[in-house]
């Protein structure tokens, strides 16, 4: 798992937990959301469980299909965005994150 060095760099398991609730919100498999990018879909559950982090390609590929900026997927700010993406987007914080595995609690987007 990636270690954290400093404040300025994204915690892995909230970058996790925000593309798995972006994924679900796209009604997405892992399968399906690695083939959108172009990755395999080991790649994405590792990112998904905080293992890892998507490279700099990769992520610039998840946000224009995400329709997000690096910053939400990153540290979760959505003041940059549209109107209504951010308010959509706002209420996926209110997923429960299971680092085990998906988990989107009694929230239904």
């Amino acid at each position: 798992m990636p270690t954290k060095l400093n404040a300025f760099e994204p915690d892995p398991l909230e970058v996790g937990a925000r593309i798995r609730a972006l994924r679900h919100e796209a009604g997405l498999s892992q399968s399906g959301l690695a083939a959108l990018i172009d990755v395999s879909s080991g790649a994405v559950g590792n990112w998904e469980q905080g293992q890892s982090l998507p490279s700099v390609k990769q992520m610039s590929h998840l946000c224009a299909k995400m329709n997000v900026t690096l910053d939400f997927i990153y540290w979760g700010t959505i003041s940059e965005l549209a109107p209504g993406r951010a308010q959509t987007l706002s209420r996926l914080g209110e997923l429960k994150h299971d680092p085990t595995g998906p988990n989107l609690g009694q929230n239904n987007l």
